[in-house]
């Protein structure tokens, strides 16, 4: 497999405790630090990760359902405010179909949202991000390139740290680069009239922020196929 930026996701060891300590304080409507939401967001991430695939190698393809059921519910067990979306919900009906989450945490006194998503890596394989991927007919688009061909040059940074941590600030910068990635990617257009299907980056935010679909998996099935994150029983270990 190669991808068409460096994405090696992030592998880390989990220092429970601090992991504890954190929920503790989201549980009682105490602030976090930048440093608190940051290592807490790169856990609930690689937690995630780590329930969804065996080896972080794999692609992540047709993860991103589960992985948005898994996320939410340890979220919502916390209190912590999360909008299950879909592209297809939030966006346009015919787009790259996926499912992610924002995520909004109280730091230093003010809330902060995040989106995250821990499977984006997917449609970053060099395969599917160029122009023989796109299958046109009597001039209109049926099949696209993936969204990472619609990723600029000078973006690259932007997404590499993204698919690495699975997470970035919400802002509207950041809204864009991730929502015009997917509207890009419509169908029954002209390849010449893609340009035209961008948002302003506050314009998904708002999006965003509407996210309410129905998940995937319900608590109990994750519970009996042991895919539930927690910290008390600190499971949550892998090397690759």
């Amino acid at each position: 497999m190669e991808y068409i930026v460096n994405t090696n996701p992030l592998v880390m060891k989990v220092n429970y405790e601090e992991i504890k300590q954190i929920e503790n304080k989201i549980k009682n409507k105490e602030s976090l630090t930048e440093e608190e939401a940051n290592y807490f967001l790169d856990f609930v991430v690689y937690a995630t990760r780590c329930k969804v695939v065996k080896d972080f190698n794999e692609t992540f393809e047709y993860k991103c359902d589960l992985a948005q059921s898994i996320m939410t519910y340890y979220l919502r067990s916390l209190g912590v405010e999360t909008y299950p979306n879909s592209t297809q919900e939030a966006i346009a009906k015919d787009i790259e179909g996926h499912n992610f989450n924002v995520v909004r945490l109280n730091i230093l006194g003010k809330d902060k949202d995040y989106l995250v998503d821990a499977t984006y890596r997917q449609f970053f394989l060099k395969e599917n991000c160029q122009d023989s991927k796109f299958i046109i007919h009597q001039g209109l688009i049926l099949v696209s390139a993936h969204p990472g061909y619609f990723i600029k040059k000078e973006d690259y940074s932007l997404v590499e740290e993204f698919l690495k941590h699975g997470y970035m600030e919400m802002n509207e910068k950041n809204a864009k680069v991730y929502g015009d990635s997917f509207f890009k990617t419509k169908t029954m257009i002209r390849k010449e009239d893609i340009p035209s299907y961008q948002l302003p980056g506050s314009s998904y935010i708002k999006l965003f922020l509407k996210g309410d679909i129905h998940l995937s998996k319900s608590e109990d099935e994750l519970k009996e196929a042991g895919l539930l994150i927690s910290s008390d029983n600190e499971n949550i270990k892998k090397s690759f």
